[in-house]
């Protein structure tokens, strides 16, 4: 058995996200205690209440986030769970990086913290994003010819592409899968289009937010989104965060290359079955494992 250990990315929160850990982890109280200590409020009631409804709000949701995984990921570790490789779907990519030992839990949050407010303080409304069902992501490329200002973000799953750009030009877009009876577009809620050039202008802030956090080697494999392939220098790991600010989400590669790779198995450590249901798109034999069990 050769696992992998998974992180779920923005869109994931919920309200009560982690409950189900430190119900029966305690110790994970002690990492919301820590997130305080550099945080203007109260992680724990951020995401185990949400009063002022702030969850869904990107310089929240990215830190809530990371957390929260953060704890699945020492919980299983405390518990004696042994994996072999990290990967994460775009925020995700932070929590794969703690959990393979790149950074401590405090140096990620900084930087996950930085990284919200930067993409939160992004608040543009002519631009979004959408996820394209039913194409695979060459054929959503083929459509989208001609059609200016819009990028692929992410490629999910065989079936399911997100882009990225400005809201007419997307609109445009699903106007023409509508009409060529083939793929249905999806608009998402969200306040930029990001995996995208578009990213670009908070691109400088983040690069010195990177450089300000000290990295190490990883311990094991990990999959960037935007290398798709096994990385373990701190160099090469600190590009990749970078790279993904305006670079894809490639998780169809990344799966296709943990299953060439031996993955066997995964554990996906956050809310949520997102990461679990895209996996089995991608791959016929890389198998989830239960976090309860």
């Amino acid at each position: 058995m050769k696992i992998a250990l998974v992180f779920p990315g923005q869109g994931s929160q919920v309200k009560g996200m982690g409950k189900d850990i430190l119900d029966k982890y305690p110790r994970g109280y002690e990492l919301l205690g820590e997130a305080n200590c550099c945080l203007d409020y109260d992680m724990e009631k951020l995401i185990l209440e949400d009063p002022e409804n702030r969850l869904n709000s990107t310089q929240f949701t990215q830190p809530a986030l990371y957390t929260v995984c953060a704890i699945y990921s020492d919980y299983l570790k405390d518990r004696g769970v042994n994996w072999h490789v990290t990967a994460g779907h775009s925020l995700g990519e932070y929590a794969a990086l703690y959990a393979a030992g790149v950074f401590s839990f405090m140096d990620g949050l900084r930087l996950v913290a930085r990284r919200g407010e930067l993409m939160g303080g992004v608040n543009d409304p002519d631009v979004g994003m959408g996820a394209v069902v039913g194409l695979t992501g060459e054929e959503v490329a083929e459509a989208m010819a001609g059609i200016p200002d819009i990028y692929i973000a992410n490629l999910n799953a065989p079936d399911q592409t997100v882009v990225s750009g400005n809201k007419d030009q997307i609109a445009l877009l699903g106007a023409k899968l509508k009409d060529g009876g083939k793929g249905r577009l999806i608009p998402l809620r969200v306040s930029g289009a990001f995996h995208s050039p578009f990213m670009k202008p908070v691109e400088r802030e983040f690069i010195e937010a990177v450089e300000a956090t000290p990295f190490s080697d990883a311990a094991m494999d990990v999959y960037p989104n935007v290398i798709a392939a096994p990385v373990r220098e701190r160099d090469a790991l600190k590009k990749a965060l970078i790279e993904q600010i305006t670079g894809q989400v490639r998780w169809v590669e990344t799966v296709s290359r943990m299953e060439k790779d031996g993955i066997t198995h995964h554990f996906e450590a956050g809310p949520g079955k997102v990461l679990a249901g895209l996996i089995k798109k991608c791959s016929d034999t890389i198998i989830p494992l239960d976090i309860e069990g």
